[in-house]
C-alpha cells in the first residue's frame, strides 16, 4: 500500500507540474483526422516535441514548425535527424526515450504545445497516450497508409500547408529522375534486395519506404509487393534463395554477423552489400531522398 500511495502521489505531482508549465493552446485548432486517428491540435504550434525522430520529426520539419526536442528511435545515435541534417538545429535537445518509456519530467520541461508521434505508436499506445495528452495534444501522423505522397498531402492540407507537401513532391520527383538516369547503366539487368538481417535470419522487404524509393528509381526488386506491408523471412538453411540478388541493401539488427551461409551469397562475396539503418525505412520525401542517395552510392558497387 505504501508503494502504491507513493506512486499515486508522484503521478499527481507530475500532472500538477504539467498544468503549470504547459503553454496554453493556440487560439485556432484543427480537428485532425486521418487513418482512423482523430485529435484536436493547434493549427500553428509554437513548441513541438517529437517522440521517435523519424516520421514524426520529418512531418514537423516539412510543416516548418519549431521543434524544441525529439526522441531518437535508433539506439547509439548522438542526435536524431541524420535523414535531414540541413533542417536540424545542431543544438536541438534530445528527449530521453528508452524503447517505449519516456522521461516525462524532461518532456514537461520542454513545455510543448504539441506532441507528434507515428500513427502506429499512437494506435498501439506504446508511450501512454493518456499521460502524454495531459502534457500537450498529440498529433498521430501516418506515412504508410496510402503511400507517403498521398499521406503527406492529406495531412498537411488539414493545416493549410498543402503547398509544402506539393513542393517536396516536386523536389523528390526531380531528384529521383536525375539519379535514375545516372545509375541505369549500372543496375541494368541487376536484381536488388532490401533486407533486414539478424543473427539467424534475413527478412526481405516488400513495400516500406525503402522499397518504394527503390521502385521509383526503376530498380528490379524481386520481392516488390505494394499490397503487403511486411516481408518474407528466410532462415539460415534457406539463404540459398537469396542468391538471386546482385546488390543487397542491408539493415543489420544489432550489428551481428549472419554466418557463413550469408557470407557465401554471391552479392556478399562480391562486396555488393550496402549497410543502412532504421532511420531509412520510415518517413516521407526527405527520408526517401536520403535513401535514394544511398541507393545511388550502392549502385557504384556494381561497377
Amino acid at each position: 500500500m505504501f508503494v502504491s500511495a507513493r506512486l499515486r502521489a508522484a503521478s499527481v505531482s507530475l500532472l500538477m507540474v504539467a498544468a503549470t508549465l504547459t503553454p496554453a493552446l493556440a487560439a485556432e485548432t484543427v480537428n485532425f483526422s486521418y487513418a482512423d486517428n482523430t485529435s484536436v491540435v493547434p493549427k500553428e504550434p509554437l513548441r513541438v516535441v517529437t517522440i521517435q525522430g523519424r516520421t514524426d520529426l520529418e512531418f514537423a520539419l516539412i510543416a516548418g514548425w519549431n521543434v524544441v526536442a525529439s526522441g531518437n528511435f535508433v539506439a547509439g545515435q548522438d542526435r536524431p535527424g541524420e535523414q535531414f541534417p540541413d533542417l536540424m538545429a545542431a543544438d536541438m535537445p534530445m528527449l530521453a526515450v528508452d524503447v517505449t518509456k519516456i522521461n516525462f519530467e524532461q518532456l514537461i520541461a520542454f513545455e510543448p504545445d504539441l506532441i507528434i508521434m507515428g500513427s502506429y505508436g499512437y494506435q498501439t499506445d506504446w508511450y501512454d497516450n493518456a499521460r502524454l495528452s495531459q502534457i500537450a495534444p498529440i498529433l498521430p501522423v501516418s506515412d504508410g497508409h496510402d503511400g507517403w505522397k498521398t499521406d503527406l498531402v492529406a495531412q498537411l492540407t488539414q493545416f493549410g500547408l498543402a503547398d509544402k507537401a506539393e513542393a517536396l513532391i516536386v523536389k523528390y520527383d526531380a531528384r529521383i529522375a536525375e539519379i535514375k538516369t545516372e545509375i541505369d547503366p549500372l543496375v541494368a539487368g541487376k536484381k536488388v534486395g532490401i533486407v533486414v538481417t539478424s543473427e539467424d535470419s534475413v527478412l526481405v522487404q516488400h513495400s516500406n519506404l525503402q522499397m518504394v524509393t527503390a521502385h521509383d528509381l526503376g530498380l528490379d526488386l524481386p520481392f516488390w509487393d505494394p499490397a503487403l506491408d511486411s516481408g518474407t523471412e528466410f532462415a539460415q538453411e534457406s539463404y540459398g534463395e537469396l542468391a538471386l540478388f546482385d546488390l543487397i541493401m542491408r539493415q543489420n539488427q544489432g550489428s551481428v554477423d549472419s554466418g557463413p551461409l550469408w557470407d557465401r551469397l554471391p552479392a556478399v562475396a562480391a562486396g555488393h552489400v550496402y549497410e543502412v539503418d532504421q532511420r531509412d525505412n520510415q518517413g516521407y520525401g526527405l527520408a526517401g531522398l536520403n535513401f535514394a542517395e544511398k541507393l545511388r552510392e550502392a549502385a557504384y558497387l556494381l561497377q
